[in-house]
């Protein structure tokens, strides 16, 4: 849950981040350490119909895996207002 991956994410560096399931189904969280705590994005899943992977919604942003998500946030911090990255 949220105050978990807090916790754990207070004792990391700043930019360290995680991936968990949400409390609503079929949604995930990208909760990252910023320098002065912990922030959370939610994760819609959209599984297309018939056969096929499924893509991760953040942010009005459709990506194939959570380390497309993890990758575009590399150069794109996600606090633009502070010094921090993910």
């Amino acid at each position: 849950n949220a105050e978990e991956a807090r916790d754990l994410l207070m004792q990391k560096s700043v930019g360290s981040y995680l991936f968990r399931f949400s409390a609503q189904p079929g949604q995930y969280v990208l909760s990252v350490r910023h320098s002065s705590d912990v922030a959370h994005w939610r994760i819609s899943c959209e599984k297309p119909l018939g056969r096929g992977p499924p893509k991760f919604k953040m942010d009005n942003v459709s990506f194939d895996s959570f380390f497309s998500i993890a990758e575009k946030h590399r150069n794109n911090p996600l606090f633009s207002h502070r010094n921090d990255v993910l």
